[in-house]
């Protein structure tokens, strides 16, 4: 219990200045993603929860956006819905509530990765021996996994990386169990898990979860004995129940993929990694990037070395992990090295994804445990041969910390030399080496006091884990800190007041001077976000004219760099401005010509597709208040007047209501993005819902006083929310009946 305690709290005194009250002393995660996207996120699901509605439609970014079906949205994580109930409960949401979150998922990701390695490392520890040595070995895999380079720097910013990445250790210990012939249950769990994983939102992260799955799965199996055909019956059902419990998320979010602009991306978008000298990174944190995300400290570095070159035949789970790590780094690198393009013409999944540099979750997963079988051969009684072999590795450790000193004399010498003062690159590269100085000190102090027996074993992996904590915390503890408090990222901007105090329909353009998700977080409709997920065909609407662009898409306010939008021939007036910098100044400028959110039409042409949709579009005497272009031909009368009036009735992000007064039959268009899910009703009765303009909304209404209803209702979320009910029904009697089962065993044993 002490070593789960440690854990808990750890990551709260590494995060201390993100989470203290103190608010001289607070400060948050740097302005980003993590605001700027899943804050903004998760603010419009906890906001339409609260009221009672699923967040299926987000009406507030990309004029109109799949938001259930955006897979980062992570609607339906479960973690993330217990912090809106707790959050609701206490009487709001905020981004230091979400900081937070954040932060436990760190001590989650400690516990269960102690967890994991405790059960792996006392299976190889010999019987009778100090219990305690494969306990604080374990502790210690925990530490680097938590705190090293990996987890505190992209996953602190992109929280569904976060959120994926902590479930792995849980997996693996329900494989682990479940490989025991008296509790193949335990598969289930796995694939439980694994479902919660995907539901997390970073299916990347997950693909990673998975592929680790499946080689932890036959090496475990295997060495147990167990054959193939169980081994892949094991794989099936995990896989089955994951798809299963998560069907609500994923069925919606492939129907996205499929009308995404993803699908669009080349081998060059996908085969970015890193670069060949970020390994560096591994003894010089920082010297690359502000990231070092290989990065998992000198002593555990040294530990992983041990797994290897201590014993006479290295143990086998050691050379797993081994080979694990060699895989990650080499794909991590991308198309920089010949494995990437391999897996992205042959094994499924990796040519879907980008940043082929996130690989190193898997390489920091395996070093880690590296670290705790190296930590188990220095706290047992070495052979002669071993003791050979350690006495070489402390002198190569002596070897490498004379290098590191003349390595710091030199940068030191050049710093100087420079005269640049604190800008100077060498103060930076010296500093690093001084680190690795230290580091490479403490290293040696420990071989040499495993060498002369000065301390127990036990305690002096107590020793190492101490400086563990100190080498993690120092070099990581600032990556991803601003000394601004979380209020002040998600405050409105002065140069909002007179968007926010307007009360009629209409859209903003933001020409990337807010957050992308702002919209989100303030309740203001835009014609951007934020989110790497959006329909192919809304990129596309993008060619056109930015004043047509502007007038299909309700567009009143335009928050720009321009100071005038007369070039553009736009009317305007600026209604608010702010000095971003001495060269620099942000505008609102509010348009003196709007085109309103919907229109009554009876002048159509007809579309072959989307390109011919777009041509029409592009023609300077179109007009979206008299005009419509459809992709489906429809037999409307023209009519010489005006086609009618409209007034709006109610407004939801999911649905609106209209009251329509026709001359003739006409077109009611809606500007509002088109995408499968929406249906439309007139005076009850549901009718076709047409594509007009290339990505807006239409219905057509007879002559005459009608009510017209959009509602966005999709068939997807229903199909996956059957799906996940169902396999959480059968899981529950599964596990109910294995209960009862077990009950009835042990009282027969009696």
């Amino acid at each position: 219990m002490l070593y789960l305690a440690a854990l808990v709290l750890l990551p709260i005194l590494f995060f201390w200045r993100v989470l203290t009250p103190n608010a001289l002393d607070r400060g948050s995660f740097p302005q980003g993603d993590f605001a700027d996207q899943f804050y903004a996120f998760a603010h419009f699901a906890y906001e339409e929860l609260a009221q009672g509605r699923l967040p299926l439609w987000n009406p507030f970014t990309f004029a109109g956006h799949p938001f259930i079906a955006d897979v980062q949205s992570a609607v339906f994580y479960p973690p993330s819905l217990i912090v809106m109930a707790v959050s609701w409960l206490a009487g709001g949401f905020s981004l230091y509530v979400l900081e937070w979150q954040a932060v436990l998922h760190f001590s989650l990701a400690g516990i269960l990765m102690f967890l994991f390695s405790r059960r792996e490392l006392i299976g190889a520890w010999p019987t009778g021996h100090n219990p305690r040595v494969p306990v604080l070995a374990a502790f210690i895999v925990a530490l680097v996994f938590v705190f090293g380079g990996y987890l505190t720097s992209y996953p602190s910013q992109q929280l569904a990386i976060l959120e994926t990445d902590v479930w792995l250790p849980l997996v693996l210990l329900c494989v682990s169990v479940s490989c025991s012939r008296a509790a193949r249950r335990a598969t289930l769990l796995a694939g439980l898990f694994l479902g919660v994983a995907l539901l997390a939102g970073h299916p990347q992260s997950l693909l990673f979860v998975w592929v680790v799955t499946l080689a932890y799965t036959v090496f475990h199996g295997r060495r147990h004995g167990l054959p193939w055909r169980a081994l892949v019956l094991r794989l099936f059902v995990m896989l089955v129940i994951a798809l299963g419990v998560s069907a609500i998320q994923w069925i919606p979010s492939l129907e996205f993929m499929q009308q995404s602009s993803r699908s669009s991306l080349t081998y060059d978008d996908y085969a970015r990694g890193f670069e060949l000298q970020d390994p560096l990174q591994l003894l010089l944190p920082g010297s690359v990037s502000v990231y070092s995300p290989l990065y998992v400290g000198i002593l555990p570095l040294a530990l992983a070395l041990c797994a290897l070159w201590l014993p006479r035949r290295p143990a086998r789970p050691a050379v797993f992990w081994l080979v694990l790590a060699l895989f990650a780094l080499a794909l991590s690198f991308g198309g920089n090295l010949f494995l990437y393009p391999l897996l992205y013409l042959f094994a499924p999944g990796f040519a879907l994804f980008r940043q082929q540099e996130r690989a190193a979750f898997i390489f920091s997963f395996a070093l880690a445990m590296l670290s705790g079988y190296g930590a188990l051969a220095i706290g047992r009684a070495l052979p002669a041969g071993a003791q050979r072999r350690l006495r070489s590795f402390q002198r190569l450790s002596l070897a490498a910390l004379a290098g590191a000193a003349l390595l710091f004399v030199l940068l030191y010498l050049a710093w100087l030399g420079a005269q640049l003062g604190r800008e100077s690159p060498f103060r930076a590269a010296s500093s690093q080496a001084a680190w690795l100085v230290l580091m490479l000190l403490l290293l040696c102090t420990v071989f040499w006091m495993r060498q002369c027996g000065r301390l127990r074993r036990a305690r002096l992996l107590a020793a190492i884990a101490g400086v563990v904590v100190l080498d993690l915390f120092t070099v990581n503890q600032h990556t991803n800190f601003q000394p601004l408090a979380p209020e002040a990222q998600t405050r409105p901007p002065a140069i909002l007041e007179p968007v926010l105090a307007d009360r009629t329909v209409f859209r903003t353009f933001n020409e990337y001077r807010l957050p992308g998700s702002f919209g989100d977080t303030y309740r203001i409709s835009d014609t951007w976000g934020a989110s790497p997920l959006r329909l192919a065909r809304y990129e596309q609407f993008h060619n056109l004219p930015m004043e047509r662009i502007w007038s299909l898409l309700n567009v009143k306010y335009v928050i720009t760099w321009r100071k005038s939008l007369g070039d553009m021939g736009m009317q305007s007036e600026v209604v608010a401005e702010a000095k971003v910098s001495d060269t620099e100044t942000t505008y609102v400028h509010r348009l003196l010509r709007v085109s309103p959110r919907a229109a009554l039409v009876s002048q159509v042409d007809t579309a072959t597709s989307g390109e011919d949709a777009l041509r029409r579009l592009s023609a300077p005497d179109f007009e979206f208040a008299r005009q419509t272009v459809l992709e489906s031909p429809q037999a409307i009368q023209p009519s010489s007047g005006a086609a009618g009036n409209i007034v709006l009735i109610s407004q939801a992000p999911n649905a609106s209501t209209w009251s329509v007064n026709a001359n003739s039959q006409a077109v009611f268009v809606l500007s509002e993005n088109f995408y499968s899910g929406w249906r439309s009703f007139v005076d009850g009765h549901e009718a076709q819902v047409l594509r007009a303009d290339s990505v807006l909304l239409a219905v057509v209404v007879p002559s005459g006083e009608h009510r017209v209803e959009f509602v966005f209702d999709p068939i997807s979320v229903k199909l996956g929310a059957g799906i996940s009910a169902l396999s959480l029904m059968v899981l529950a009697a599964l596990g109910f009946a294995g209960l009862q089962g077990g009950r009835r065993r042990r009282r027969n044993s009696k």
